[in-house]
């Protein structure tokens, strides 16, 4: 059965964009689109087959995302099955948004990320900032053995920058091809963060 994702976003480019990111990683989702709180809980209320809801905060409004989390985090759609967008992630959205059940708050830079987490079925936060690329290698070449240097050097040389922890585990994860020693090698990655 394929996954149902129901993305709100008052910007048609956000929505256009999350889907193709969304589509690349997993081409079989189903996903549906509102443009405010009102549109997205009609939805959810008519079509009960969506099973997870990708959101900013700010739908248009910062209020509008607490009024819809109020009204849907398992009501409408258990709270572990929200991703809740930010573009900067504090410790006041943090709690905020836990309050509400929702244990899936990311940046929306790190979208790629969610997207891996559908393409292999889990929904673990990662929280990659902040270590640096030889864990990443470290990793790799615990999973990879030999060949793992040379998946990291053609996806740092991908990357163009250390600094982007994120699109290296994206890109070396694409590198590795198989699903268990991908997952083996971000769950290492996440461990050692």
């Amino acid at each position: 059965m394929s996954q149902s994702v129901l993305i709100i976003n008052n910007d048609p480019s956000f929505i256009a964009k999350t889907a193709e990111i969304l589509l690349r990683k997993v081409p079989d989702m189903q996903i549906a689109a509102a443009s405010n709180r009102d549109e997205a809980i009609a939805l959810l209320q008519k079509d009960k087959t969506i099973d997870t809801i990708i959101m900013p905060l700010s739908i248009p409004r910062v209020a509008d995302g607490y009024i819809f989390l109020a009204k849907v985090a398992n009501k409408l759609i258990p709270s572990k099955n929200i991703v809740v967008l930010a573009q900067k992630i504090n410790e006041q959205i943090e709690h905020s948004v836990k309050m509400y059940g929702i244990e899936h708050l990311y940046t929306t830079a790190e979208m790629n990320i969610v997207a891996q987490e559908f393409r292999f079925g889990t929904f673990e936060k990662k929280q990659l900032p902040g270590f640096d690329t030889r864990k990443v290698q470290e990793a790799l070449n615990e999973v990879m053995g030999p060949i793992g240097p040379f998946i990291f050097e053609k996806s740092y040389k991908f990357c163009k920058s250390a600094n982007d922890i994120t699109l290296l585990v994206e890109k070396i994860i694409d590198e590795i091809g198989d699903r268990e020693k991908a997952m083996q090698f971000y769950r290492l990655c996440a461990a050692a963060a």
